[in-house]
């Protein structure tokens, strides 16, 4: 099969290194171990039944490609680092700038599924808002506003980083980092009621139980 996934260009590419770049900044594929079906782990974890040939084809690379990703110490341990705390319906973010100009996606998402911590989505990020999605049929959409990030964890919308506060007015804190407008791609083995590539899944919400937990 000659997938999109091996077709990517320099275009694209150069997208994408300016986005997880940025995405390092800020801050599915399996619900059970990769490898094994979802029915054998956790019943209900499926590939939507929305998706083409094609785009199943496409995800069945990725999916042996992030085999190794199941857990979340080979990710760490492969490069990947925390970027978010646990986000409502989209899970832990870890993220990986060596995966930048690749085929695989540079976040990870993980949620605690019966009581593991599993990975149960990815997602492409980038700051080009023209970067072409490497999945047939889907787009890129904006996740995150251009936004200033203080060392208190407090944010604020900011569109022209040559004015951004150095202290936030509000919280005194120092400024941590700013970036641009993030865009995003997800995808999700848990079957999604929005959609195997919607940014959100509120299905995840059913099966961890509890939103507050951390890894």
């Amino acid at each position: 099969m000659k997938s999109k996934l091996k077709m990517l260009n320099s275009k694209t590419t150069k997208g994408w290194k300016i986005g997880l770049g940025s995405a390092a900044l800020i801050g599915s594929m399996v619900a059970g171990p990769l490898g094994t079906s979802a029915a054998e782990t956790n019943p209900g974890f499926e590939v939507s039944s929305q998706t083409t040939n094609a785009q199943v084809s496409q995800l069945d690379v990725i999916k042996r490609e992030l085999r190794k990703y199941t857990s979340v110490k080979a990710a760490e341990k492969a490069g990947y680092t925390k970027l978010t705390d646990f986000v409502p319906q989209m899970g832990y973010h870890y993220t990986n700038t060596a995966a930048v100009g690749t085929d695989l996606p540079n976040i990870l998402l993980y949620a605690p599924v019966n009581g593991v911590l599993t990975l149960v989505g990815a997602e492409w990020g980038t700051a080009d808002p023209n970067a072409e999605s490497p999945i047939d049929g889907t787009n890129f959409n904006l996740v995150h506003k251009a936004s200033a990030h203080y060392t208190d964890g407090s944010e604020m919308e900011w569109a022209d980083p040559t004015t951004v506060p150095q202290t936030n007015p509000d919280t005194g804190a120092t400024l941590d980092q700013w970036h641009p407008d993030l865009y995003g791609m997800h995808v999700w083995f848990l079957d999604n009621p929005n959609g195997t590539f919607a940014d959100m899944n509120p299905a995840l919400n059913n099966v961890i139980g509890h939103e507050d937990l951390r890894p």
